[in-house]
């Protein structure tokens, strides 16, 4: 609004004193619509705002891919008790995929776990023993207490 001013001050100066009230007027109305100009703290306040709310959506975000995760899991365990070991296995590695994609490292020892299960039905000691050590590291780093970790 500071082209406003200047030009009323300049139609005042040249004896336009009628005009440059008008102008005055109507500017001066124009600011008391108009939103205020956000102010150090109303800009602090919209950050602020702004980043509780991209908080929010990624916290949303992480708990959609736990919860996915976790339905993988619990049908993987339904597809072992059918004997379907190779989708078992498929959706087990799916869980465990969405488990290290947000950091979840009860979801992740769960799933290698069950992994391990899996392998030890076909037979596959080697296997079994691997993904139950690196299960037991994990579970040993969160200081979980309980076997097998729920999910």
């Amino acid at each position: 609004m500071w082209h406003v001013r200047r030009l009323a001050w300049l139609k005042g100066a040249y004896g336009q004193t009628e005009e440059a009230y008008t102008l005055l007027e109507e500017g001066l109305l124009a600011i008391s619509e108009a939103p205020a100009p956000p102010g150090e703290a109303q800009q602090a306040a919209a950050q602020q705002a702004a980043a509780q709310q991209a908080a929010a959506q990624q916290a949303a975000a992480q708990q959609a891919a736990k919860i996915e995760s976790s339905l993988r899991y619990e049908l993987a365990n339904l597809c072992v008790t059918r004997g379907d070991l190779d989708r078992a296995l498929a959706l087990l590695k799916e869980s465990l995929q969405g488990s290290e994609q947000i950091g979840d490292i009860e979801g992740k020892a769960a799933s290698l776990h069950q992994m391990a299960q899996v392998y030890l039905t076909r037979g596959e000691l080697d296997r079994t023993l691997a993904l139950y050590q690196e299960s037991l590291q994990l579970k040993e780093q969160i200081g979980c207490t309980r076997w097998p970790i729920p999910t």
